[in-house]
């Protein structure tokens, strides 16, 4: 009983991490402390170093040996072949997307389409980025390819991470 417990407290850790990653509150080549975020998070190392696994493996930080562990930044190249493989799985995305489509998902995606007219008058490239993402992953939702979405959904989020200063 208490493993199941404690996988559960190591997912919100990866999960809380993760969005802190995606809303850019942890930045692309940041140290991530692992005495301040245990503290903070109010967990133990261990949880914590399971999540910090999960996440290096979805290439959203890197763990470097007697350094510690980053939030990733991309190199020019990186961040090009992530660009490629998106390239080439959002059309096969959007294929399906057109196949399985409602309604509803019409109307979703024309909200974040609204919104993101409202915010490209702003100009904060934050909300953008955001926005962004999200029309993108409605679009993968839409696909009804779970693999497809999480691959993509994976990408995107580095990819969102390192645009501090691009957009």
């Amino acid at each position: 009983m208490y493993k199941v417990k404690h996988m559960d407290l190591s997912e919100k850790v990866y999960s809380t991490l993760r969005n802190k990653i995606l809303k850019g509150e942890l930045k692309s080549g940041e140290k991530l402390n692992q005495e301040k975020l245990a503290q903070k998070l109010g967990v133990s190392r261990t949880p914590l170093l399971s999540a910090f696994s999960k996440l290096e493996k979805e290439i959203l930080i890197e763990i470097i040996p007697r350094r510690g562990a980053f939030v990733k930044k991309l190199n020019y190249n990186e961040f090009l072949e992530l660009y490629d493989i998106r390239a080439r799985l959002e059309p096969l995305g959007a294929y399906e997307a057109a196949k399985n489509t409602t309604i509803y998902e019409i109307k979703r995606l024309s909200k974040i389409l609204d919104d993101f007219k409202k915010n490209i008058t702003k100009y904060s490239s934050n909300n953008i980025g955001k926005i962004d993402y999200d029309f993108h992953m409605a679009i993968m939702k839409m696909s009804k390819n779970n693999f497809l979405f999480k691959m993509i959904s994976s990408y995107n989020i580095i990819i969102l991470s390192n645009l501090e200063g691009l957009l």
